[in-house]
């Protein structure tokens, strides 16, 4: 039988920070919990101390809940037993302590790399009070990763050079446009374009207006996307088509107004099919029998039946079996009158 060794508190602290000081059998948090280190192979059947080996858990999944009587040396024994539980819970607190001050200077860290980079840009200039500002919140939403590359994309568009000097007023362009390229990178593929067309015509037309032409396209690419068209489609169009036209507009009327024409196009599309599959419908109608038809409509009820059950769910007081049978009882009556009235139609 293997020798049980304590295990170290430096060892403890590694496994906590390594499973979040979470129990990976309840789920439980310190500091609401005491835990507790467990092996997961005993040691009585050769289980070491290694990283691999152990686990977090809580005391109650590792120790298990024991009922007993107590008797005057029991008491005695919880008691104690409690105040070492409030030891193991102030040591752990200390451990998340050092934990969170390690991720924090983490953060600093990365906070620095960034700083250095965009420095490493524009220098012999360097980043001012304002920019820092901005790196920490681009961190709180971004990955470093993200933000360098956003730096590089910006760097190459934006910054200007005299000779070897850097122009002033290209610095600041170069750091405003890094929150944007950084946003735009999480956009949508049909997203970024519509970004794109924006830009054009924001920097093209003094009087444009930004958040009118984002809902224009936004609608106009959506009924594009509803009409069927897929996304690859919807992109080609967008370059062989808007973009040219936002390139040549004269004035941000004309282009609203074009737009503003399309999207009606497409919603004449929408009528025009709808009055082609009506007609198709009412050219064969005759040649469905009228259980034919009955069968057709009684799927169609129920796939609704169904939605039906999903909303009526949302109540407390909802029930599905007398839903059922009432659905049930007013559909028969209700085919029971079409199969009547359909018949005296024809004959």
């Amino acid at each position: 039988m293997t020798k049980r060794k304590a295990i170290s508190k430096k060892i403890r602290f590694e496994v906590f920070k390594r499973d979040s000081f979470t129990c990976q059998y309840c789920g439980k948090k310190a500091p609401e919990i005491v835990l507790n280190i467990d092996h997961i192979e005993p040691v009585k059947e050769g289980g070491n101390n290694e990283l691999f080996n152990l686990i977090t858990s809580c005391f109650d999944c590792n120790n298990g809940k024991r009922a007993r009587k107590l008797n005057d040396n029991s008491v005695l024994t919880k008691q104690r037993d409690q105040l070492e539980i409030i030891q193991q819970r102030k040591e752990q607190i200390e451990l998340m302590l050092e934990w969170k001050k390690s991720l924090e200077n983490v953060e600093v860290d990365y906070i620095q790399i960034i700083i250095d980079y965009i420095n490493s840009k524009i220098k012999p200039n360097t980043l001012n009070e304002n920019g820092k500002t901005n790196v920490v919140g681009w961190l709180k939403t971004f990955k470093v990763e993200e933000i360098l590359e956003a730096i590089d994309i910006s760097a190459e568009k934006n910054l200007k050079y005299y000779t070897e000097e850097i122009y002033q007023e290209s610095i600041e362009i170069f750091m405003s446009k890094i929150g944007g390229i950084l946003r735009g990178k999480r956009m949508k593929p049909i997203q970024q374009r519509i970004a794109y067309i924006n830009g054009i015509g924001r920097n093209k037309m003094y009087d444009w207006e930004n958040v009118t032409a984002k809902i224009l396209l936004n609608k106009y690419t959506k009924l594009l996307e509803n009409y069927g068209w897929e996304e690859i489609q919807i992109l080609e169009y967008l370059d062989r088509e808007i973009q040219p036209f936002t390139i040549e507009s004269k004035n941000w009327t004309n282009w609203k107004n074009q737009i503003e024409n399309w999207i009606l196009n497409v919603n004449q599309w929408e009528r025009d099919d709808e009055i082609e599959f009506n007609e198709f419908i009412s050219e064969n109608e005759e040649k469905i029998s009228i259980d034919e038809k009955i069968i057709l409509d009684f799927n169609f009820i129920q796939d609704n039946l169904q939605v039906l059950i999903f909303f009526g769910s949302l109540f407390p007081e909802f029930n599905e079996n007398k839903f059922k049978t009432d659905y049930y009882e007013l559909i028969t009556s209700f085919f029971n009158f079409m199969r009547e009235n359909y018949i005296k139609l024809i004959f």
